[in-house]
């Protein structure tokens, strides 16, 4: 009997991993966060209006942007002043104008609906536990990235105030829906068609 019982144990072992995937991410963030993000990041910053820096020495002082990819936010506006025609100044002190820069939100919301069994993990005496495989009748899941950014600038010379830009938002957004278990399908914002994973190869590796 307990043969038996070890034997149906192992036999539901085996066919929960051959119905389950396992996601290996290296970083912090998966491709797909980080996606999200800078292109909310992107969204913002393009909605945002520039005093006039043509000609100037602009420093661009990023200590207000904050998480994890507040390099990123901060490079976008480097950038976005030297398109329009600024000149980016090493220091606070060779600059003629001083742009601060502050986030007041750089994050990822999830949200999602599930009508179904959940996985949930299977003790395996002897062997630990196994993940069971996600039975969804019907879900939706949503990733979305906000990113909420404002400028204030000013002379650097006299301290008085330029211009204010009030805060601007972008968003990003990830869905996916799966229907009677195998049917599924998704709707994101973040890769231009031209350039979607989709129309391109990927090598075995060796």
């Amino acid at each position: 009997m307990r043969f038996v019982i070890m034997s149906t144990l192992f036999g539901v072992a085996l066919l929960i991993s051959a119905c389950s995937t396992q996601r290996v991410t290296s970083p912090d963030h998966s491709a797909t966060e980080q996606l999200l993000m800078s292109r909310a990041i992107d969204q913002a910053v393009d909605d945002i209006q520039l005093p006039e820096v043509a000609g100037k020495k602009v420093f661009l002082d990023a200590g207000g942007l904050q998480g994890t990819f507040a390099a990123y936010a901060a490079s976008s506006l480097r950038e976005k002043i030297l398109q329009n025609d600024g000149r980016i100044a090493a220091s606070r002190d060779s600059a003629a104008l001083v742009i601060e820069a502050r986030s007041g939100a750089s994050s990822i919301d999830s949200f999602e609906t599930l009508i179904g069994l959940p996985s949930y993990e299977i003790p395996i005496p002897l062997a630990g536990t196994l993940k069971s495989p996600e039975a969804a009748l019907y879900k939706r899941g949503e990733r979305r990235g906000i990113a909420k950014l404002a400028l204030a600038s000013f002379d650097a010379e006299s301290g008085r105030v330029v211009s204010a830009t009030g805060p601007k938002f972008g968003f990003a957004q990830k869905r996916e829906w799966t229907l009677l278990f195998f049917i599924s399908w998704e709707n994101e914002d973040l890769i231009p068609e031209d350039v979607a994973p989709s129309r391109h190869s990927m090598a075995a590796p060796n």
